[in-house]
């Protein structure tokens, strides 16, 4: 019997007894391998973190505490006393990375943003013995970080201004389409930047951010990592930029937040997108399959950690004006949306 024919039957099989199905694919199929090692990763380095060391999990999980705790200033009615189980660790933290000699934009955006939502914070909790005492440290520890300022906390929507009308909006989205075929003219980095600023601010859970953006623009670098996946036979020689989304889940302590490196990349990429055709740029999504052959020459070439997963490819480009697009009729909304459906 052909291997084909051996997994099809063996999967009948596991189909009736559903608690030995991972058994099937330890066995007899590697297809999660990949995202099992690096979530197991992931959360072991989350797991092993320390407060002292400036690593990229403990970063993610301070900023997850901090947009906790902004989150608990929203709420209606406002808890008196919260954030008591996290209060001390984050604020040790703070008291770290304030204490750092170098400091760079990044740095100093972070602390900054903490700052305020912590001076709001301890401002608006009533007394407890957890609240005082990290009150009195993160006191010591704010130094000379200035009046408080309130800048970057929680505030009304009646503050919140909309200028982009509809109709303006769904022009930019019916003309977007997926770009292969580019003029050969370098991509200036200033642009690329500004795209990703905007991407940057899509939804990300508790504020996480839990992947990078890696940007290739010499062309030897861009055939390479192009070449790797699959679905790009053919046109990866002509792209002149090249965008990798990396997820890292070293940003969780927990296998259920898996998938958030999928979803917040993702919906960065989107944001990013559509900022490339406002700059005159143009784009294609560019799937990335979950391929040992593929994972392990991608691993390599790019040095990846065992916890971090490439979520998606990005090809960015000066659009050819002789170039083919495909027209791609979606789907209509009829098939796709349900009200109240259970």
């Amino acid at each position: 019997m052909a291997a084909g024919g051996l997994r099809k039957t063996f999967k009948g099989f596991f189909e009736d007894i559903p608690q030995l199905i991972p058994f099937y694919y330890y066995f007899m199929e590697n297809a999660f391998y990949h995202e099992i090692r690096s979530v197991y990763h992931g959360v072991m380095q989350h797991a092993q973190m320390n407060i002292n060391d400036t690593d990229d999990a403990g970063l993610f999980a301070f900023r997850r505490n901090i947009h906790r705790i902004e989150k608990g200033l929203t709420m209606r009615p406002r808890k008196s006393v919260y954030a008591e189980s996290y209060i001390l660790e984050v604020v040790d933290y703070f008291s770290m990375l304030a204490s750092q000699k170098k400091k760079d934009k990044s740095h100093n955006s972070l602390i900054f943003w903490s700052r305020d939502v912590l001076d709001r914070y301890f401002d608006s909790c009533s007394k407890d013995d957890v609240i005082n005492e990290a009150r009195s440290r993160y006191e010591r520890y704010r130094g000379n970080l200035g009046e408080k300022e309130y800048l970057r906390v929680p505030f009304k929507q009646k503050k919140r201004k909309f200028i982009v009308k509809y109709d303006d909006f769904m022009s930019l989205v019916l003309n977007r389409k997926s770009v292969r075929w580019y003029l050969q003219k370098p991509v200036p980095a200033e642009l690329l930047d500004k795209a990703i600023l905007a991407g940057l601010q899509s939804p990300s859970a508790c504020n996480r951010q839990p992947f990078e953006i890696r940007v290739f623009d010499k062309p030897y670098l861009v055939r390479r990592i192009a070449s790797i996946g699959g679905g790009v036979k053919g046109i990866y020689e002509n792209f002149p930029c090249l965008m990798l989304f990396v997820g890292k889940l070293r940003a969780f302590q927990s296998e259920r937040d898996r998938h958030l490196i999928y979803i917040d990349a993702s919906l960065a990429a989107m944001s990013i997108v559509y900022a490339l055709e406002t700059l005159g740029l143009s784009s294609c999504l560019i799937n990335w399959p979950e391929v040992h052959e593929y994972e392990k020459r991608l691993y390599e070439t790019l040095s990846l950690s065992p916890d971090e997963r490439v979520v998606l490819m990005m090809s960015v480009g000066y659009p050819d004006p002789d170039g083919m697009v495909c027209y791609s009729e979606r789907r209509h909304i009829d098939e796709m949306r349900f009200f109240n459906k259970l």
